[in-house]
């Protein structure tokens, strides 16, 4: 029996069924191009138009490497403020990023154009042996043994002959052209802070003018950070100057250059060093740049969103203390990169670890989850409408619908409701195209597919943003035991004597973020409900409320306090707040440490474990019951032998004024069926966010794996199903499960009438000869072609791979460049015999920049078209080819920087297989498409749509295609009238009798298989870093194509039929 809708509709579900754009995300939408007037906006409007059109809700305008048009320029504000105005035409949110790609702070270089002195410095160990001296201008020098200080030395001259050395110095960070050409100033100067908001956030609030400033819903602020000699934690360095070492004496009352050593190894000393160190850092950088920015953006009147490097936690190297600057933002958030998550892969990426994931079971991320909590912590305890994650950047090309919906339910009952994209892109021409792909724009296959991802993103965001949540349990955030712990010897590379040191940047760490995460893990799947309490929080907001036995930290009263696993250190004011509380008979609970472990008040010894009434537990185990014994969950699920009740399924409950939302999201692999229980009496009724249906509950909830559902307990006891005659059931969903009795049904099998490719195939040229200078250069790789045509003029950058334009700084180059500079690019391609070329079209970038040839004969530009990207050009050139061996050369001159050389595109109907005597492909006589992979069947670059067309048996019947019987992006089915769509993983549909006897099932490809990287050794899935193109370990020569790596995608067998 179906019941029909609710009725009636409360006004407030109407946005759940339809959400509106303020609850859909907002992708980054990346402007990485040159914007000439007219031309720039119109296709600006277009893929405003494309976004909309496709459900997303708003956009981060986001400048990025490859932008021509001079950043902060009157034409980049023309830009900009003409997408503001296209955005409120289109229904879309206007927001704002405030950096020339990230980490934010340096302004695309003008910061330290304007202050040079504010440029990052670092500390760094330098290793040797007499008789090779320190250096002269060391601010401490210790006596080594085994790679190791033992003893700082006042004098060299106190050193034996042979005695080995370490000298610390401090030193410059070096120009990037990340940076335009700067090194990146220190966020803990307030001259920084001064020049950035001066620079940027002012000149947007004047340039926009107060209706387009006040249409502006936010501006993102990304990785600002303490870097030292690079980016991120891993580096050797250590970012230090001559401030810190100032404030570090004025605020911990002793100097740190008597102690550095402690700061990279341990000692008796070092946790106190530490501590005190990353304090004093934390303390800088709150007060001169976190603190700032969020006065100025309240003053000014615009939302501050963004995050910081959450992932780095518990390591302070560069990001000492995030949750309490991000407790000073409007809409705090986090990010959560690369689409493999979820899924139980390796996450190490070489050496370094992008996002600090360890390898952990499929369903779960712990690490993720822990950081998750922390913003959403923040958000709940200040009242903090949106919290924001930038999602699935550089998750690959081979990245699928499934993967993104997978990680945003996981996202969204963590508590993010903002989801922006990492990103839309307004072109892809040259090195664009490899800079953290995938790409949610119209250069995707996939991209017209998005609605139904926008829409349950929608509605999950609707839900998490809705009322508020009440959480009782607070679980102390153990970061300060990280700053005692941290060693950054953990990043040195073997020094010239000693033993190696190991090779991962925060072995010293590794086993607190593993714990924390891990207990945090735990609480999710036992449904506590609990928010993280960062200490500096605390500090400033945390009241013990006497008469209720309560911890108040803003709108939040936790019930209980938990000292979780892992915990060694606590601030003084914490310890004085755990005091107080359980004066008050508050409960704390902990986990018993070890007699080895050591315990510290402010990194110093202490003996607080034995201070504070805290009833401790000897395991995790025991004190996980004790919390639930103590704070036992609001929602509650059974768990039989039959169906254990997996890990990985977590909740979110959101209080509102109709009652109370449970957001239940199972991330794991295995589907669920039980009972559940609820505190609330009420109505109980079904949201399902995937399809915005609104139906009865019946006392048994279902989630499926990687699947979201909400139960929603109604205030209103007229809010029900009304009892009616049952009502023929509605057509199918996307997806459905195979019913309970189709494995009585009898098989049959389907016939299958055949395949067709609904666009052109396509061979990728990736290779290709140079002739610049009067020199000459064989095949290679275009990437390395490109490197060597740029370097033989005199530029420093491949291209425009990882480079931000200070002014018109690349732009200006071309002045310089000689009427006869240039060159010429030849592709060469080999075509069989019986080929038939006469429909074969080029694509190429840039026709503006090059004249294209083919076997010496010009090719017809006038009535060109676009393919795939605004900036790639098309025209037919098949009366220019013959059988056997084509030359096509693209021919500049002079030199421009608008000019690189990257792979071209032939289109037609023909079929590609690996050369049998040289690199590359070649050309033959098309054979049709059929069921299997589309590689095998000489369509190895393709990555559109194939139609197969198929005759059912007669009579009702079900069909299943398996998730091993097909791979791409989209499924869609045709039948009659009828149009399923669908990302998978199975497909399961019901045909009744009356159902037309012939139907279709369409298959969407993946971009991988067009754009790559084709070369990458060891390629790890579901990731799209830039040096997976031209990383030393990519080799430049030609390669064979059968060595090219490429998916296997398509229906690669026939769908089972029951009737």
């Amino acid at each position: 029996m179906t019941f029909p809708a609710l009725a009636p509709l409360p006004s407030h579900l109407a946005d759940f069924v339809n959400p509106p754009g303020t609850f859909r995300p907002w992708p980054l939408f990346v402007l990485n191009d040159e914007y000439e007037p007219g031309v720039g906006e119109a296709r600006l409007t277009a893929c405003l138009e494309a976004l909309a059109r496709v459900g997303y809700g708003g956009v981060f305008l986001h400048p990025r490497p490859g932008l021509i048009t001079e950043y902060l320029s009157p034409r980049w504000f023309e830009v900009i403020r003409h997408c503001i105005t296209e955005c409120i035409r289109l229904g879309l949110v206007p927001a704002l990023y405030d950096e020339h790609t990230y980490p934010s702070g340096f302004a695309g270089g003008h910061v330290a154009a304007l202050a040079p002195e504010t440029t990052v410095r670092f500390l760094m160990p330098k290793f040797g042996c007499l008789p090779s001296p320190p250096p002269a201008d060391a601010l401490a020098i210790y006596r080594t043994e085994n790679g190791k200080p033992i003893e700082r030395i006042q004098n060299i001259a106190t050193l034996a002959p042979d005695d080995s050395w370490c000298a610390f110095v401090v030193e410059h960070m070096q120009p990037m052209s990340w940076h335009g050409e700067f090194a990146y100033s220190s966020l803990l100067d307030p001259k920084t802070t001064q020049t950035f908001l001066e620079t940027t956030h002012r000149r947007y609030r004047e340039e926009l003018g107060e209706t387009n400033w006040k249409n502006c819903a936010a501006i993102f602020t990304d990785e600002p950070q303490l870097p030292a000699e690079m980016h991120g934690p891993a580096g050797r360095g250590l970012h230090f100057n001559r401030q810190i070492q100032a404030e570090f004496r004025r605020r911990r009352g002793y100097s740190v250059d008597t102690v550095i050593a402690d700061l990279y190894f341990d000692s008796v000393t070092s946790a106190a060093t530490r501590f005190d160190f990353y304090e004093t850092l934390h303390e800088l950088w709150f007060e001169n740049f976190a603190r700032p920015l969020q006065g100025w953006c309240s003053e000014n009147k615009v939302t501050l969103t963004g995050h910081y490097l959450e992932h780095d936690w518990p390591c302070p190297y560069v990001t000492p203390g995030h949750v309490h600057l991000l407790a000073y933002m409007d809409w705090p958030g986090t990010d959560l990169l690369e689409c493999f998550l979820l899924e139980g892969r390796t996450h190490d990426h070489g050496t370094l670890q992008k996002q600090n994931l360890d390898p952990a079971p499929v369903g779960i991320e712990p690490h993720a989850l822990y950081f998750l909590k922390q913003v959403q912590s923040v958000a709940n305890q200040f009242a903090k409408k949106r919290v924001m994650n930038e999602c699935w950047g550089a998750g690959g090309h081979d990245s699928t619908p499934l993967d993104w919906l997978r990680i945003g339910r996981f996202l969204a009952v963590h508590g993010v409701n903002l989801f922006v994209p990492h990103y839309a892109t307004s072109t892809i021409r040259g090195a664009r195209k490899k800079d953290h792909p995938q790409f949610f724009s119209e250069q995707s296959p996939w991209f017209d597919a998005l609605g139904p991802v926008n829409d349950e993103l929608g509605r999950l965001s609707w839900l998490v943003a809705r009322g508020k949540t009440r959480q009782r349990i607070l679980v102390i955030d153990p970061l300060t035991t990280g700053y005692c712990l941290a060693a950054k010897s953990d990043c040195l590379s073997p020094p010239p004597s000693g033993p190696a040191l190991p090779a991962d940047s925060q072995r010293s760490l590794r086993p607190l973020r593993q714990t924390v995460g891990g207990f945090a893990q735990k609480l999710s799947d036992a449904q506590a409900d609990f928010d993280v309490g960062d200490e500096y929080v605390l500090a400033e907001s945390a009241i013990v409320n006497a008469n209720d036995a309560v911890l108040q930290v803003g709108e939040q009263s936790y019930e209980l306090i938990v000292l979780p696993p892992g915990l060694q250190n606590l601030r003084s004011a914490t310890f004085q707040i755990l005091c107080d509380f359980a004066r008050a008979g508050g409960k704390i609970l902990g986990l018993r440490m070890s007699s080895s472990t050591p315990a510290w008040l402010d990194g110093r010894p202490g003996n607080w474990p034995e201070e504070l009434p805290v009833q401790w537990e000897d395991s995790p185990e025991k004190l996980l019951a004790a919390i639930i014994s103590v704070i036992p969950p609001r929602l509650q699920f059974s768990s039989t032998k039959t169906c254990p009740f997996p890990t990985g399924v977590a909740h979110q409950r959101r209080e509102t004024e109709e009652g109370t939302y449970y957001l239940v999201v199972n991330s794991s692999p295995v589907n669920w069926t039980g009972a559940v229980r609820v505190d609330e009496t009420g109505n109980l009724v079904l949201l399902d966010p995937a399809s915005g249906e609104i139906s009865a509950f019946d006392g048994t909830l279902k989630v499926n794996a990687n699947a979201a559902v909400i139960l929603f307990v109604a205030k209103d006891k007229n809010f029900r199903p009304t009892p009616a005659t049952p009502t023929p059931s509605p057509p199918p969903p996307e997806r459905q499960p195979c019913p309970a009795s189709a494995s009585n049904r009898a098989r049959a099998t389907l016939e299958f009438l055949g395949a067709s490719r609904l666009t052109p195939n396509v061979l990728v040229l990736d290779t290709c000869a140079l002739e610049t200078g009067g020199e000459n250069f064989g095949d290679k790789l275009v990437y390395e072609t490109n490197r060597v045509y740029w370097e033989k003029h005199g530029m420093e950058t491949n291209g425009w791979s990882g480079v931000i334009q200070y002014r018109d700084q690349l732009l200006r180059a071309n002045h310089r460049m000689r009427p006869d500079s240039g060159g010429t690019v030849r592709y060469t391609v080999r075509i069989e015999p019986d080929v038939d070329t006469a429909g074969i079209d080029l694509c190429f970038e840039c026709p503006d920049q090059w004249r294209a040839t083919v076997n010496g004969r010009l090719a017809d530009m006038a009535a060109a078209s676009t393919w795939r990207d605004p900036r790639i050009a098309r025209t037919r050139i098949g009366h220019l080819l013959h059988e056997g061996v084509n030359i096509i050369e693209l021919t500049a001159s002079p030199f421009d920087v608008r000019q690189e050389i990257d792979q071209i595109y032939l289109l037609g109907n023909f079929a590609v297989h690996p050369s049998p005597s040289g690199p590359g492909f070649i050309l033959a006589r098309e054979t049709g498409a059929g069921l299997g992979s589309w590689k095998a069947q000489a369509m190895p670059f393709y990555d559109g749509k194939i139609s197969y067309q198929f005759r059912r048996p007669a009579g009702p019947g079900l069909l299943h295609l398996q998730k091993t019987g097909w791979h791409g992006s989209v499924i869609e089915a045709n039948i009659g009238e009828r149009r399923i769509l669908t990302y998978g993983p199975e497909l399961d549909i019901e045909f009744a009798d009356t159902a037309p006897e012939t139907f279709s099932i369409t298959i969407t490809g993946l971009p991988f298989n067009l754009f790559g990287p084709f070369h990458k050794p060891g390629f790890p899935p579901k990731r799209g870093w830039a040096s997976f193109w031209h990383k030393a370990d990519v080799p430049y020569d030609p390669q064979p194509g059968a060595f090219y790596h490429l998916l296997d995608l398509g229906l690669f067998r026939l769908p089972s039929w029951r009737s």
